[in-house]
């Protein structure tokens, strides 16, 4: 059992000091809990924590949060995959916009009422699209001006 210090005369009663005793007990014995601690203490960050996934097999690379900044270790398959996704999004926001006007036009020149409908089906989708592109960039850039890299991979 440990003595624990506690500012402004406040201890621990017995119970509670055999209660924090069998918990340290329990914590110790626990072989996964003990190993990230060890993690922790070798690097300061803690290793399978809240927000960030389980240690496992492969390389992991740590990557910052888009809201609180803070490094997420990510494992570099999931890295490699996102990077390989997002190249589709400049070509599929290119090929909607194409669709889009041939579609408006082939609709606007013939005055049928199915490529007029087909444009009002993909024009708010290649919008979106746009929307979700122009977005990216703009996070890429404000994270460039803090060390991170372009979107346009």
């Amino acid at each position: 059992m440990r003595d624990w210090e506690i500012p402004d005369g406040a201890g621990l009663s017995q119970g509670e000091r055999l209660t924090l005793a069998q918990i340290e007990t329990a914590l110790a014995d626990d072989r996964e809990f003990s190993a990230r601690m060890r993690a922790v203490a070798r690097t300061g960050a803690p290793s399978g924590a809240a927000g960030t996934p389980p240690p496992g097999p492969g390389p992991h690379v740590a990557r910052a949060h888009p809201t609180e900044g803070r490094h997420v270790a990510e494992p570099a398959y999931l890295v490699e995959r996102r990077r390989r996704r997002d190249r589709w999004l400049p070509l599929a926001v290119l090929l909607l916009a194409l669709a889009s006007v041939l579609v408006a036009v082939l609709g606007i020149r013939t005055s049928d009422r199915i490529p007029l409908w087909c444009f009002a089906v993909l024009w708010p989708l290649t919008m979106f699209q746009a929307y979700r592109l122009l977005r990216r960039t703009v996070r890429g850039r404000r994270s460039r001006g803090r060390g991170g890299s372009s979107t346009w991979r």
